[in-house]
């Protein structure tokens, strides 16, 4: 039981780390995707 708990938690904590990083990402190219995205959803969102 403490390993399958341990396992689920890993699991869990698993994506969280990997949408941290994520999302710098993004924001490292703000200009190129601000400028595509921007125009995209300002469309959509009209």
């Amino acid at each position: 039981m403490a390993k399958s708990q341990l396992r689920s938690h890993r699991e869990a904590k698993k994506p969280k780390k990997v949408k941290v990083p994520a999302a710098p990402a993004v924001g490292a190219t703000p200009p190129a995707f601000q400028t595509v995205k921007g125009s995209d959803m300002g469309k959509h969102r009209h």
